[in-house]
């Protein structure tokens, strides 16, 4: 995994911000500015204030996938998209495009710096484009 990183910071934006919300904000977002805020603050922060605790423990026990990504029968042959974010500390953007290489034949990969794991708010133009696309592709 990458180190944690802060690609763009607004220091202003996170001395407003009730501690409890500035640690979730700032555990994920590789761009800490208002507009970020804004979406995790639509998007993201209610399904974490919301989670199951117990059941986020469980499924953290369970988290990592199989080292060896030729170890899976088959492979999916249809449009895919990865998108991860190059400053992804929690699950990296490495090991996704061995997998992607493995199961995905007709898949877009994308790294995208400046993002980290929450891809979507920390870039979500890019995000929307590549989504368009994806769903362009679906029919054939």
């Amino acid at each position: 995994m990458p180190e944690s990183a802060v690609c763009e910071r607004d220091d202003a934006l996170l001395a407003e911000l009730d501690d409890a919300d500035r640690r979730e904000f700032t555990a994920l977002a590789a761009r800490q500015t208002q507009a970020t805020w804004r979406l995790f603050q639509t998007y993201a922060l209610s399904g974490i204030r919301a989670a199951d605790q117990a059941a986020m423990q469980r499924l953290g026990a369970h988290y990592a996938l199989d080292a060896d990504p030729d170890t899976r029968a088959g492979e999916f042959t249809g449009p895919a998209l990865v998108l991860t974010g190059r400053q992804d500390h929690v699950v990296g953007y490495q090991d996704q495009l061995d997998l992607v290489r493995a199961w995905y034949p007709h898949a877009t990969y994308a790294a995208l710096d400046g993002a980290g794991h929450n891809v979507h708010l920390d870039r979500p133009e890019v995000c929307h484009a590549l989504l368009r696309q994806w769903a362009t592709d679906l029919p054939r």
